[in-house]
């Protein structure tokens, strides 16, 4: 069973048929379905700090379901639940201005009570400022309902407010961080750390120039650089001001949007309002990407959620629908509560699509025309379009004629100030002259007549009553507030009557004089017999002030710093030396005494204190050098003169000190004079003529029996050990050589020498072979292959080839072949080799000199007797010019060699006998 109340003050309910509509119930089987009954709350077409007036929300919502429903305080409205039901509340937060960030979109399901009144704020989009040439936006306002307790359903945060930042132009909207959120804590302005959280508004972040940040639920936003903050939810909602330089616009939305901070080229956005606020924009160390100011947090009680990012733009909505509803609305100016004179008639209507039943017994229509006589509760069960069945009520008010107004005046006589409260009765509406509103108390100022017209369905009527004001404000000030002990000062009284008394006194009248010698409250007491009223004023006292000087110390040496520290006094005047403020260093020379005059901030009665300084004496010290400028590593003998002892810095204590500098140098002696604790300090500089040499080589590696040019410089004359003098030089080293040079330096008398080396490396000169296939041939074979051996990069061959390995061809008896190569330090080496070619005109002797040498057989199979007539040395040599065997012919071998085990091939017996050449080939064929 579902009971449906509609709740209006001052207003009469009937009793609906309860049974009748439970039997109904049960025969539909009321299921709940979601029905399309929906209130949509907006801001009046308003946008900025302030939220709509009352005529504003009439004129918007004259054509609407809203119509007479909606009261407006501050620009917050409250609407009354019509009836008790599950509703789905959505509140959408408002865009940041200047292309800002969306505004969250947060619904949930709630069931309600008719005659629940909601609080609600619907969230405005603030305003864009221009300078001319940069433009900054405010914070959009979050949009909130809450119960009149401040408990809160749901809230939508508002958009951050975009800003050029120095660039110009804004940023894309809903850059990160500019769009509202989904979930309690404010975004930051991007990159940053100033969103807020739990309910709170944002923070103000480490830089400066900052926009104002968005305010919250519970917390306002704070200022940061903006002109004025933005305030939470329950201290208003008003939006925050844009600051800095002056403009009429860049505020925050109403709904605690932040105001944006204009610094006339670098524009900020403000942060947006929420249930948490969004942190205002900034642009550290110029960063355009962080102008914006950040989204407001958001909050959502209800069941069945949907938090999401809104993409409507401008100011924000709360939309409110009536799920599972059928409900009666009446002709007239208020659809909802209906009020006529008795004899007039109103036209009922229901949304029930279907199966409907008027509590009348009237089932054929959706409309009912009554005509009740009393107040009337009318009501209906059925099936709306969303097969949903329920069932609504409407309860019509009957005015049985017009007005009869009685008025309740508590206090026909007030003091001025004292409130008073005019309540009406026995119509629907009252207007007060006078600015009265009916039942809420007001301070009258001056004793007036107030009349009231009080209105219903059939008419109005007007009644009067007055109110008399007694006088009662009293004020009290002293001129002037704070003097000095025992000096005068003048109380007054102010009111609109004659008669004073001033306490602990005991004088009267409006003014009085008095000297106080302590701090003392004084009060007042006005009346006139029937209003009476006090007030309070505070004298202040200053004492004369007593001077102390604190030196750091009262005897110090010649010209040192003493430091005199006054105190007693808020100024200090000094007249030895002539200076200002509690702290002073002097340097005294001789004993000294220094005075000072000090005054509080009343220049009461100026006190005077002194302070004396001894001197002693410090020594003037003398220090000579044997000379002021040297070679690196010179003797210099400084002597200091002028104390009884000395301490040199690093040094011996004595007067004299021998040093020997390598750089310029400043020394420093301290000197005492007899038993005296003050030191005298003197310094000498010796400078150091300072000596370099540089040398260089045209080359620094050469290969042997090459020849390099050394170069020194730096200096003005040049000694090369063991090599000569001169700038320059040429060396041809046969070995890696060190080159020293001594340069000398002459400035004045002094000749400073320095020295330098330079290490030359000689590569040595490349080692270079050649082996050759063969190098005795006959004539018309094939010439030997020549091979240049050694770690080598380029050939060049008598052939003019300039590969390594090269085929000759020679058909002389005696050819030279040479070869020229370079490694790979750019040395050269050549070697030849020489090639035989004989003519072979015979197998068995080739030399011609059978008599003297034989071999047998040849052709053979690889064994042979070589025999000779006298001793002899033989080669065996193969094709490629390889030694294959030594042979010596001597009397102990019979002058007979056999060989054996030969390969196949042609082979060469050379040797030398006496002057004669003998070249013998013999050919090995198995």
């Amino acid at each position: 069973m579902k009971k449906n109340y509609i709740k209006r003050e001052k207003r009469i309910y009937a009793s609906i048929n309860i049974a009748a509509i439970f039997i109904l119930l049960i025969i539909f089987n009321v299921s709940q379905v979601f029905a399309q009954v929906s209130y949509t709350f907006t801001s009046a077409g308003q946008a900025g700090p302030a939220g709509p007036n009352q005529t504003q929300i009439n004129t918007a919502y004259l054509s609407t379901n809203l119509n007479g429903s909606v009261t407006v305080s501050s620009g917050i409205q409250s609407f009354t639940i019509p009836a008790t039901g599950p509703y789905r509340i959505k509140a959408i937060g408002a865009q940041g201005a200047y292309n800002g960030g969306y505004g969250a979109s947060i619904s949930g399901d709630f069931t309600l009570t008719a005659g629940t009144v909601l609080k609600i704020l619907v969230g405005q989009m603030g305003t864009q400022m221009s300078n001319g040439t940069y433009i900054a936006g405010g914070g959009g306002g979050g949009s909130f309902v809450s119960s009149t307790g401040n408990v809160p359903y749901v809230v939508a945060g508002g958009g951050g407010g975009n800003g050029d930042g120095y660039g110009g132009s804004p940023l894309p909207c809903c850059l990160s961080g500019m769009q509202a959120t989904t979930v309690i804590n404010g975004n930051p302005r991007p990159g940053g750390s100033n969103g807020g959280a739990s309910g709170n508004g944002g923070t103000c972040g480490t830089s400066g120039g900052i926009a104002g940040s968005g305010a919250g639920f519970y917390g306002d936003g704070s200022l940061c650089q903006a002109l004025g903050i933005a305030y939470s939810f329950t201290n208003g909602g008003a939006g925050g001001l844009c600051g800095y330089l002056a403009n009429t616009s860049g505020d925050g939305g109403f709904g605690g949007g932040g105001g944006c901070y204009n610094s006339g080229t670098g524009q900020r956005g403000g942060g947006g309002g929420g249930y948490s606020g969004g942190g205002g924009g900034d642009t550290p160390n110029f960063t355009e990407s962080n102008a914006p100011g950040g989204g407001g947090g958001s909050y959502n009680a209800g069941a069945n959620q949907t938090n999401a990012i809104n993409t409507f733009t401008g100011s924000g909505r709360v939309i409110i629908d009536l799920l599972c509803d059928i409900h009666i609305t009446s002709s007239g100016t208020n659809s909802i509560s209906p009020v006529i004179c008795a004899g007039q008639s109103l036209t009922l209507t229901t949304n029930a699509a279907s199966n409907y039943t008027w509590s009348n017994g009237n089932s054929t229509s959706t409309t009912l025309v009554v005509s009740p006589t009393s107040n009337t509760t009318y009501s209906i069960v059925g099936t709306s379009s969303t097969s949903c069945n329920s069932s609504g009520a409407i309860t019509v008010l009957v005015n049985g004629g017009i007005p009869t107004l009685t008025i309740t005046n508590a206090l026909n006589t007030v003091c001025f100030g004292q409130s008073a409260t005019l309540t009406a009765s026995g119509a629907n509406t009252y207007s007060w002259t006078g600015g009265v509103i009916n039942g809420q108390p007001f301070a009258p100022s001056t004793t007036g007549s107030y009349t009231v017209t009080g209105v219903n369905a059939c008419g109005s009527s007007t009644a009067t009553t007055s109110v008399s004001v007694s006088p009662l404000v009293v004020t009290a000030s002293a001129n002037p507030p704070i003097v000095c002990i025992g000096v005068s000062t003048t109380l007054t009284a102010v009111s609109t009557i004659n008669s004073y008394t001033w306490q602990p006194t005991g004088l009267t009248g409006s003014i009085a004089i008095i000297s106080p010698l302590v701090p003392t409250i004084y009060t007042v007491s006005a009346s006139d017999g029937t209003c009476a009223g006090t007030a309070t004023v505070s004298v202040g006292t200053k004492p004369n002030p007593t001077i102390t000087v604190v030196p750091s110390a009262t005897m110090v040496c010649e010209g040192a710093a003493v430091t005199m520290t006054a105190s007693g006094a808020l100024s200090y005047t000094w007249t030895t030396p002539a200076a200002t403020g509690s702290v002073i260093t002097v340097n005294p020379t001789i004993p000294s005494v220094y005075y000072v005059v000090g005054s509080n901030s009343l220049n009461c009665n100026s006190a005077v204190a002194s302070q004396f300084v001894l001197t002693a004496i410090t020594p003037t010290l003398v220090v000579t050098a044997s000379k002021t400028v040297t070679c690196p590593g010179g003797t210099v003998n400084l002597l200091a003169s002028g104390a009884t002892s000395y301490t040199w810095t690093n040094g011996p204590n004595s007067s004299g000190y021998t040093v020997n500098p390598l750089v310029s140098t400043i020394y420093t002696v301290i000197g005492i004079a007899g038993t005296s604790t003050c030191v005298g300090t003197r310094t000498i500089d010796i400078g150091v003529l300072n000596t370099s040499v540089s040398v260089s080589a045209s080359s620094q590696s050469v290969c042997l029996g090459k020849s390099t040019t050394l170069t020194a410089s730096g200096a003005n004359s040049y000694n090369w050990a063991g090599v000569g003098s001169g700038i320059s030089v040429n060396v041809t080293p046969l070995t890696t050589t060190i080159y020293t040079v001594v340069g000398t330096t002459t400035a004045g008398v002094l000749n400073c020498q320095s020295s330098n080396s330079i290490a030359i490396v000689v590569f040595d000169t490349p080692t270079l072979t050649i082996a050759a296939s063969k190098t005795v041939m006959c004539k018309n074979d094939p010439g030997p292959k020549l091979t240049a051996n050694g770690s080598l990069v380029s050939y060049t061959w008598s052939t003019g080839a300039n590969t390594q390995t090269v085929n000759t061809s020679p058909t002389i008896t005696s050819n030279i072949f040479s070869v020229t190569a370079t490694d790979a330090n750019g040395c050269e080496g050549n070697t030849s080799i020489h090639i035989t070619v004989n003519p072979c005109t015979g197998i068995s002797t080739i030399g011609g000199y059978q008599n003297l040498i034989s071999v047998y057989p040849n052709p053979n199979n690889g064994e042979f007797v070589i025999a000779s007539v006298s001793d002899i040395k033989l080669k065996l040599i193969n094709e490629l010019g390889q030694i294959v065997e030594l042979i010596e012919l001597t009397q102990q071998n019979d002058h007979k060699v056999s060989i054996t085990k030969l390969a196949n091939g042609i082979y060469f017996m050379v040797g030398q006998n006496n002057n004669e050449q003998i070249n013998q080939k013999i050919i090995v064929s198995n």
